[in-house]
């Protein structure tokens, strides 16, 4: 009981935050430019929570979260979408080796959560779709898949 609390307090927040981050050092990597990663409300306002190089974190807790960073060409553009996804994709295998090693228990099954959590956001952002109104922040969005076909697709 205690395993699946810890995974919807910190497990998911923790792997939109890594998905995120997937994005920011996508875009960080591709061009000279800034990333801001946001967990919780996208808002120019909000203080920053703290620096690293050229990552800019706002984070709050909550299970939605955003990555902002200015793109100047395709490739820059294709690499920060990827790298969320990818991100996740890394999690979730790097969850699964460490389930692995702890044959049972309370941790096992947070790291087995960690790892269905990290292969569930894979899949979602993954899948070329545009997200439903009813999932509300991303409602009506286009999914990094999505994003990532239309850019392919436009040439």
């Amino acid at each position: 009981m205690l395993a699946i609390a810890v995974l919807f307090v910190v497990g998911i927040p923790l792997s939109v935050f890594l998905h995120e981050t997937g994005h920011g050092l996508g875009a960080i990597s591709a061009s000279h430019s800034k990333a801001q990663i946001y967990l919780g409300n996208w808002n120019d306002n909000r203080k920053r929570s703290f620096q690293l190089g050229k990552l800019q974190f706002y984070l709050s807790w909550s299970y939605a979260g955003f990555c902002k960073w200015e793109y100047i060409n395709k490739r820059q553009h294709l690499t920060a979408l990827l790298g969320g996804p990818l991100l996740s994709l890394l999690a979730a295998g790097f969850f699964s080796i460490l389930a692995q090693l702890i044959p049972s228990g309370e941790l096992h099954t947070i790291l087995n959560g960690l790892l269905y959590m990290n292969a569930s956001i894979f899949l979602l952002t993954a899948i070329p779709i545009t997200y439903p109104r009813w999932i509300s922040c991303y409602g009506g969005c286009a999914s990094d898949g999505l994003q990532l076909l239309r850019l392919l697709v436009k040439g």
